[in-house]
C-alpha cells in the first residue's frame, strides 16, 4: 500500500514538474540587453524600459507568466503599457506618466509561479531637462549677397559615373534640395524652409531628409509623397547629421544629450555647474517601436576629448556626424570631436573597438591619424573609407592642414590599420568642417570637400576614377556650402514629372516636379494687311505653326478677303496657342484690334466647361460681344 502511494506520488510529481518545466520553457528567454543599464544616470523623464532577447517573445505569455513593476522614488508606482517589436525580440515598458526630475527609478520583472526575479534594474533621472545641444566651432560660412541658388560651374566632365548628383546648398536664405544629372542639368531644385538637411537616397530606396522645425526625419517616395516621419524616442530630439532607413523598414538615428556635470569631481578646479554633451543612438522598427538604445554615458569619458579646456563650463566633447552598419551588422560611429571611429555591438551595445583619438586601439602602419573626420562608410572585407578633414594634419604635412579622402584595411587580430588609398585635391583644398565621401558602383570615388570659406571658395565636389584622375568637378560660388553630396541611379517616377506652371499650355495638375518642359502662350501674334492680303504673324513659340481663321481657312494668309471682321488663332508644334487676333476692315476703312483692344473670347466644351483649343473636338466659342459659334476643326 505504501509502495502504491509512493508510486502515485512520483507520477503526480513528474506531471507537476513537466507542467512547471513547460511553463518555464515557454518564457525561458535570455536577456541580451536592457536600456537603461543598471545603476545608470542622466535619463530623461520620458524614458521607457527596453528589454532585448535572443528569443521570440509572446506578449500574451509574458503577461501570463510575469509581473512587472516600475517605481519612482518621488513619483511612486507607475502604470505602464507593454509593447513588443515587429521582430518579437524586444519588449518596451512605457510609463503612462513621466518620471520626476532627479528621482531614482527601479524596474523589476518577477516570475509569478515561483517569485523568481528575472530582472531588477535601477536608474536615475536627470536633474535638468531644459538643456539643449552645445555648439562646437564648425567655421560655418558667412552669408554673402548672391542671386542664384544653387550657383555652380561644372569645370570637369569626362565620363563620370552616370548617377544623378544629390546635394543641398546651405549659406543663402534659400537652401534648395537639388538633383543634377551628369551633364550639369538641374533636374530638380526645391526649397523647403528648415527642411532638407542630409538630402539623399537611403538604403530603403527612398529619399530622406531632416526637418529642423519638428526635429524629425522625413521619408519621401518616388511619387514625391512623404510616407513616414521619424522621431527619437524617450524624450530625445533627433540630430540632423545622419540617418539610416533600412531595407527591412527599420530606422537608425541619434540624438545629443546635454546634462549637468560636476567637472570638479573630474579635474581639480573644474566647474561644478558645467554641462556635458552625451550621445544617444536608437534603432526603431518600421512601426517606430524602440529596438535598441545606446548611450555614450555608459562608455565614453569627457576627458577622452583632448582639445577642450577641462576647466571650461561647456563640453561638446563627442559631436557625432555619421553612422553606418558594418558588413557584420554592427554600428560604426564617427565622433568628430574625438577624432574617433567606434564600433558598437548592435545587440548588447558593447564597444567592440575604438579607432583613432586618445583611446585608439589600433596602430597606423603607414599613415598619420585622421582628425575631425566625416562620413565613415564600410566597404566590406575590413575596408573602410572616410573623409579626413585634417584639422590637425599640419604637423604631418610640413605645417599645412590638408583634407583628403582615405581608405584603410583593418586587421582586428593584429589591431593594425593600413592605408590602401588616398586622394588630396591638386589645389590643396582644406575644409575644416562638413564634407563627405562615397565609393561609387564603378569604383570611382565622390568627394565633397566641405566648407572652404577659409579659402574664399564655395563648396567643391570632385569625382575621381580608380587612377585618381578627376573625371567630374562641380564648383559653387563663394558662400554656397554643401554638407554632403552623393550620387544615386535614382529619380522620381515619370508620372509626377512634367510642367507644373499653371500658366503654361502643357500644364498638368498631376505633375509635382517641374522638368523645365513648360511651353507658354504665343503672346506676340498679330495680323498684317498688305497688298490686299491678311497675314497672321507670330514671333515666339516653336514652328511649324497652324492657323484657324473664322472663315475656317487654315492657311497663314487670306488673299483678297471681302470687307468685314476677321480673327485667327495660331498654334505651334507644342499646341501652345495665341489669343484670338482680330482685324476689321470695310469699304470705308481698316481697323486692327491689337492685343490690348480685342474682343475677348472663351472656349467651352460640350459640358459647358471652359477649356483650351483642341483639334478634332467640338467646341463653343463665346465672344465679348455675346456672339457664340460652334466649331470643330479637323486635323
Amino acid at each position: 500500500m505504501r509502495f502504491s502511494c509512493f508510486f502515485i506520488f512520483l507520477i503526480l510529481l513528474s506531471v507537476f514538474n513537466n507542467q512547471l518545466s513547460a511553463q518555464y520553457t515557454t518564457v525561458n528567454w535570455e536577456i541580451t540587453m536592457t536600456s537603461p543599464k543598471d545603476q545608470s544616470f542622466f535619463h530623461r523623464p520620458q524614458t521607457s524600459i527596453l528589454i532585448k532577447s535572443n528569443e521570440i517573445l509572446s506578449l500574451d505569455e509574458i503577461n501570463e507568466h510575469y509581473s512587472a513593476k516600475i517605481v519612482g522614488s518621488q513619483s511612486g508606482i507607475h502604470e505602464f503599457k507593454i509593447s513588443v517589436s515587429d521582430n518579437k525580440k524586444a519588449l518596451v515598458f512605457s510609463p503612462k506618466v513621466e518620471f520626476e526630475l532627479g528621482e531614482k527609478v527601479s524596474f523589476s520583472l518577477l516570475r509569478k509561479i515561483d517569485s523568481y526575479l528575472k530582472i531588477h534594474i535601477t536608474f536615475t533621472i536627470t536633474s535638468n531637462s531644459t538643456l539643449t545641444c552645445l555648439e562646437s566651432n564648425h567655421n560655418e560660412v558667412k552669408l554673402q549677397a548672391r542671386s542664384t541658388v544653387p550657383n555652380f560651374t561644372i569645370t570637369t566632365n569626362n565620363d563620370p559615373w552616370y548617377g544623378n548628383l544629390f546635394f543641398k546648398v546651405s549659406g543663402p536664405p534659400q537652401k534648395p534640395d537639388n538633383i543634377l544629372d551628369t551633364s550639369g542639368r538641374l533636374l530638380y531644385s526645391m526649397f523647403r524652409p528648415k527642411k532638407g538637411f542630409d538630402w539623399k537616397v537611403n538604403l530603403n530606396n527612398k529619399i530622406t531628409f531632416f526637418d529642423r522645425q519638428i526635429k524629425a526625419w522625413n521619408v519621401m517616395d518616388e511619387f514625391h509623397q512623404i510616407i513616414d516621419t521619424v522621431f527619437c524616442k524617450n524624450g530625445f530630439t533627433a540630430d540632423n547629421h545622419d540617418f539610416m532607413a533600412l531595407p527591412n523598414g527599420n530606422y537608425i538615428l541619434f540624438a545629443y544629450d546635454v546634462q549637468p556635470y560636476a567637472m570638479d569631481t573630474v579635474v581639480t578646479g573644474g566647474d561644478p555647474n558645467a554641462t556635458v554633451e552625451g550621445l544617444i543612438i536608437q534603432e526603431l522598427d518600421q512601426n517606430q517601436n524602440l529596438l535598441f538604445q545606446w548611450r555614450s554615458w555608459d562608455h565614453f569619458h569627457v576627458l577622452d576629448n583632448i582639445y577642450l579646456d577641462s576647466l571650461g563650463d561647456e563640453f561638446p566633447f563627442i559631436h557625432c556626424n555619421a553612422i553606418d552598419l558594418d558588413t557584420d551588422g554592427h554600428f560604426l560611429l564617427s565622433s568628430r570631436n574625438l577624432d574617433e571611429i567606434t564600433k558598437i555591438h548592435r545587440t548588447n551595445g558593447n564597444v567592440l573597438w575604438r579607432w583613432g583619438g586618445s583611446q585608439n586601439d589600433f596602430t597606423f602602419l603607414n599613415d598619420y591619424p585622421f582628425t575631425h573626420q566625416h562620413c565613415i562608410r564600410s566597404l566590406g572585407n575590413n575596408r573602410y573609407i572616410l573623409y579626413d578633414n585634417g584639422n590637425f594634419s599640419a604637423s604631418f604635412l610640413n605645417g599645412t592642414n590638408l583634407s583628403r579622402g582615405v581608405e584603410y584595411l583593418m586587421d582586428t587580430s593584429l589591431m593594425t590599420v593600413q592605408k590602401i588609398w588616398e586622394f588630396y585635391h591638386p589645389d590643396s583644398l582644406y575644409g575644416p568642417a562638413t564634407g563627405s565621401i562615397q565609393r561609387l558602383p564603378n569604383g570611382n570615388t565622390l568627394i565633397n570637400w566641405g566648407s572652404l570659406s577659409s579659402m574664399n571658395l564655395g563648396s567643391v565636389v570632385t569625382e575621381v576614377d580608380t587612377n585618381n584622375q578627376i573625371v567630374f568637378q562641380l564648383e559653387c560660388v563663394n558662400g554656397q556650402n554643401i554638407y554632403r553630396a552623393h550620387k544615386f541611379d535614382w529619380f522620381f517616377d515619370p508620372s509626377v514629372v512634367g510642367c507644373t506652371e499653371n500658366t503654361a499650355c502643357n500644364f498638368d495638375q498631376a505633375y509635382l516636379i517641374n522638368d523645365s518642359s513648360c511651353y507658354f502662350q504665343l503672346d506676340s501674334a498679330y495680323i498684317t494687311f498688305i497688298n490686299n492680303t491678311l497675314t497672321a504673324e507670330v514671333n515666339n513659340g516653336v514652328p511649324p505653326y497652324s492657323y484657324l481663321w473664322n472663315t475656317n481657312e487654315t492657311t497663314q494668309q487670306l488673299v483678297n478677303p471681302n470687307p468685314g471682321l476677321y480673327w485667327v488663332i495660331i498654334h505651334d508644334m507644342n499646341n501652345c496657342y495665341s489669343d484670338t487676333i482680330y482685324y476689321d476692315f470695310s469699304s470705308t476703312g481698316v481697323y486692327n484690334y491689337n492685343n490690348t483692344e480685342k474682343l475677348p473670347v472663351k472656349l467651352y466644351n460640350v459640358m459647358g466647361q471652359e477649356t483650351h483649343f483642341q483639334y478634332n473636338s467640338f467646341q463653343i466659342y463665346k465672344y465679348g460681344n455675346a456672339i457664340m459659334r460652334k466649331k470643330i476643326v479637323i486635323r
